[in-house]
C-alpha cells in the first residue's frame, strides 16, 4: 500500500526556492526566465495548488483506509456464522498476525512454573538457589497474576470506573514517577489532573487518526485514561512484581528493591483487533502497559552479600471498543487482563 509522506509549508517553500534560485551554472540558463515577477507568482500558485491537492489526498486516504465503516465490514466477516469458510480464514489470519492480542497471550505450562518455584524453595545454598533461579528467567516462563478487580457495568463496559479514593492514591504515587505514552515522557510532578488531561488527549488523537470520527465521548476517554493510569501506577504494578518475586524467595534469600534506576512507566496506545472473549474479536482501543523494577537478592543472614540483580517486568493489557460496529454497542466489548510478570537476570 502506498504511504503518502507528510508535508509542511516549509517543504513547499524549500521546493519553490530550489526552482526559482539557480544552484549552479548549468541550471542558471534554465532558470533565467523564471526570475520574471509574473513567473514567480505562477510558480507560487502552482506550488500552493500542489500542496493543497496533496493534503486533500492524504486526508482522503486516511479516511478511506481507517473509517469505522471498515470496522463494520471486518466484524461482519468475523462474527457472522453463515459466512462459513471466510470467517474461519479471518480467525486464522487474526490468530497468526495478532497473537499478542489473543485472550491467552501464550500457552503457559502451569505445572512447569510450579515445578520451578518448588525447586527454588528447596534450595539450601547460594549455588543451588542461583541454579534453579536461572530457570525462572526463561522467555517461555511468565507468572500470571490473580484477578483483583471485579467486573462492574459502567461507561467502559464491564470495566469499573476509578473511585475517588483510588484516584487520590494514584495522584500521590505518580508524583514520584514518570510516564511514557507512545514515546512522549511526562513527569509525574506536573500533577494527576494534567496527566489525565494529556492521556485523554492522546486517546482522542489515536481514535481520531484511526477512525476519523471517534464514537467515544470525552467522558469515556477520560475514564479510560484514569483506568490506564491506575493499572500502571507503581503501587499496583510494583506491588504485583514484588509479590511474584517475593513468593519465589527461599528462607536463605532476602529481597531488596533497587529503585534508583527505575525507568518511566510505559504505555502504548493504538487501535486494532483484539480477542474480547474466546474466538470473538473486536476492533478498538488497545493499551499495553509495562513497568520495570530492579531488585537485589541478598543473603538472608548477611544482606551485604549480594547474590544477583533481577529486572522484573510487569505487563498488562486493556482494550476498549468504541462501538464502531453493530455487534458491539457503545462502550461494550471492553477487556482488562490480570497482568503477567516476567523476570530477567541482570547480573
Amino acid at each position: 500500500m502506498t504511504t503518502w509522506p507528510e508535508m509542511e509549508w516549509a517543504d513547499v517553500q524549500s521546493d519553490l526556492a530550489a526552482v526559482i534560485e539557480p544552484n549552479n551554472k548549468q541550471s542558471k540558463a534554465l532558470i533565467d526566465d523564471v526570475h520574471e515577477p509574473e513567473c514567480d507568482e505562477r510558480v507560487q500558485k502552482l506550488a500552493t495548488s500542489i500542496f493543497s491537492v496533496h493534503e486533500g489526498i492524504t486526508r482522503a486516504i486516511k479516511r478511506i483506509a481507517c473509517d469505522s465503516a471498515l470496522v463494520r465490514v471486518i466484524q461482519t466477516y468475523l462474527m457472522d456464522d453463515n459466512i462459513g469458510d471466510t470467517k474461519l480464514e479471518a480467525m486464522q489470519w487474526l490468530e497468526m498476525n495478532h497473537t499478542e492480542w489473543m485472550k491467552d497471550e501464550k500457552s503457559i505450562d502451569r505445572a512447569l512454573v510450579e515445578r520451578v518455584c518448588k525447586e527454588i524453595h528447596q534450595a539450601t545454598t547460594k549455588e543451588e538457589f542461583l541454579e534453579h533461579f536461572q530457570a525462572a528467567m526463561e522467555e517461555s516462563i511468565s507468572f500470571p497474576l490473580e484477578k483483583h478487580v471485579k467486573d462492574e457495568n459502567s461507561i467502559l463496559g464491564h470495566v469499573p470506573l476509578i473511585t475517588s479514593n483510588e484516584a487520590y492514591q494514584d495522584a500521590k504515587d505518580i508524583q514520584r514517577d514518570q510516564i511514557q505514552v507512545n514515546g512522549n515522557v511526562f513527569p509525574g510532578i506536573v500533577g494527576y489532573d494534567n496527566l489525565i488531561y494529556a492521556l485523554t488527549d492522546i486517546i482522542q488523537q489515536v481514535s481520531t487518526n484511526y477512525l476519523c470520527t471517534a464514537n467515544g465521548t470525552h467522558e469515556q476517554h477520560e475514564a479510560m485514561a484514569k483506568r490506564v493510569l491506575h493499572t500502571i501506577n507503581r503501587t499496583q504494578s510494583g506491588g504485583a512484581s514484588y509479590e511474584v518475586l517475593g513468593h519465589l524467595m527461599p528462607l536463605i534469600a532476602l529481597l531488596r528493591p533497587n529503585s534508583k534506576d527505575a525507568e518511566p512507566l510505559g504505555v502504548t496506545i493504538d487501535i486494532g483487533p483484539y480477542e474480547q472473549t474466546s474466538k470473538e474479536w473486536c476492533v478498538g482501543l488497545r493499551v499495553l502497559v509495562e513497568t520495570t523494577t530492579q531488585y537485589i537478592v541478598c543473603d538472608a543472614e548477611d544482606p551485604t552479600d549480594e547474590w544477583c540483580q533481577v529486572l522484573v517486568s510487569y505487563r498488562n493489557r486493556l482494550c476498549f471498543s468504541f462501538g464502531g460496529s453493530p455487534y458491539t454497542k457503545e462502550s461494550q466489548g471492553a477487556r482488562m487482563d490480570n497482568g503477567r510478570v516476567y523476570l530477567r537476570l541482570i547480573s
